[in-house]
């Protein structure tokens, strides 16, 4: 029942000019791999079937999923995000070849200093490569008690490292 609905949710956002949707599984990550197929992958997969993307990307996060991406290649979206736990090298190896790789900063890391806050992004984006497919992101939600300034350094990082 629920798959229907987050279909028809998406389906309403696309219609009504969405750029991109996102399948954002938070707890997905803590079942084991049979629990995972049956009660988040097989709903997943009953959503991405309804969707009527009109040219419209889909992006699917798990959280904590990284030992499940031998699950997720073959899902019909167009970009896999990827939380802090996973090595973005090795997202970028996993799926880089069929899907973008979103990702992947712990959200922890805007607590910190501006310059570690700039070494963390350059250290993804050196590890995630030059090539086309990568779009930088936090491996997570942004924590509700995160600095503004330090959420405007992190941006302003990405884009000095990017250019």
């Amino acid at each position: 029942m629920l798959a229907v609905v987050v279909a028809d949710y998406l389906n309403a956002q696309i219609q009504a000019g969405a750029q991109a949707v996102q399948i954002f599984d938070t707890w997905g990550g803590i079942l084991a791999d049979d629990e995972y197929v049956r009660f988040a992958l097989e709903p997943t997969k009953k959503v991405l079937s309804r969707l009527r993307r009109q040219g419209v990307p889909v992006i699917y996060y798990l959280n904590n999923g990284s030992y499940l991406a031998h699950h997720m290649d073959g899902l019909e979206v167009d970009v896999i995000g990827v939380d802090w736990r996973q090595d973005i090298g090795q997202a970028r190896r996993t799926f880089g070849r069929s899907k973008a790789v979103q990702g992947n900063l712990d959200p922890t890391v805007l607590f910190a200093s501006p310059r570690t806050i700039r070494e963390k992004a350059r250290e993804i984006m050196e590890k995630a490569g030059p090539e086309p497919g990568h779009i930088f992101n936090l491996g997570h939600g942004i924590l509700p008690q995160t600095p503004m300034e330090n959420a405007i350094a992190l941006v302003n990082a990405v884009h000095e490292y990017s250019r």
